[in-house]
């Protein structure tokens, strides 16, 4: 990394070559990937939530699900014992990941549910209702599979009404997660009827996206009938953020290395 904190590619790519013998005669090829992943955590980072939420107010129709990958934490504690933790232990603006991320999809149920009310036949009655009652009747469900540790502080924020969602809402997929790419080899769908055109809205960090939509490509997660959304949460200090991207890049580089992420992410512009 760079003094001025931009990203230093040729460093980065030095870097992959001696971690990962794969990189170590594709030299081209890492800078090509390198620069395109530079390029969508940018692309990621530039986006605006409130422009997100009211795309996704005008979909609110076809929005059936949103889907968290968790984060460092739980919804209470700061950070697990978990490895992926513990490298940011004492990083404390990585604290409290995952309860951003949780708290980010929660907002953006909350405004496709009241959405949704707006456009009912008996929105004068249903205006009357809490807004965990309109999520309940109305909103897209909450997909998440953390870890154990994580999955219970979840329904505890949940019970204590910490985060107001109806349990009737909360997914949890199965399979034992330890890692991302655990959580996107057993990620699935609540039961229901999906059609073509439906929307998934996944919820992380921005710079963890190119990692995760990498993944998904290479296992095909996510039935090619859905489009998919993001909804990218950001550190709020610049060089906290580009830490945390270059980790993420190298985790790409990792990834595609061990044959577990593809070149390139689904193209979601054409979901």
């Amino acid at each position: 990394m760079k003094k001025n904190n931009s990203l230093d590619i040729d460093s980065i790519c030095r870097l992959a070559e001696k971690k990962y013998r794969y990189w170590a005669k594709r030299s081209h090829l890492l800078k090509n990937v390198v620069r395109q992943v530079v390029v969508e955590i940018d692309d990621y980072n530039q986006i605006k939530s409130e422009d997100v939420l009211k795309r996704l107010e005008q979909e609110a129709k076809k929005i059936k699900a949103v889907w968290v990958i968790s984060g460092t934490g739980t919804f209470f504690r700061p950070f697990t014992d978990m490895p992926g933790d513990r490298i940011y232990k004492k990083k404390q603006w990585a604290y409290f990941s995952d309860r951003d991320r949780i708290k980010s999809a929660a907002r953006v149920i909350s405004r496709v549910s009241r959405a949704l009310v707006k456009e009912s036949k008996d929105k004068v009655q249903d205006h009357q209702l809490s807004l965990e009652e309109q999520i309940k009747k109305y909103g897209p469900y909450l997909i998440y599979n953390g870890i154990e540790e994580q999955k219970k502080a979840l329904r505890e924020a949940i019970k204590s009404r910490k985060l107001i969602l109806p349990d009737s809402k909360l997914f949890i997929p199965k399979g034992k997660i330890i890692k991302t790419l655990d959580q996107v080899k057993n990620f699935v769908l609540p039961n229901g009827d999906y059609r073509s055109g439906d929307v998934l809205v996944i919820v992380t960090h921005s710079a963890h996206y190119s990692r995760t939509l990498r993944m998904l490509n290479k296992y095909g997660t996510i039935s090619g009938k859905l489009a998919v959304r993001v909804y990218p949460v950001r550190f709020k200090n610049r060089i906290d953020s580009m830490e945390f991207t270059l980790n993420e890049i190298m985790g790409v580089l990792g990834y595609i290395a061990q044959g577990e992420a593809t070149i390139n992410p689904i193209d979601i512009l054409k979901r």
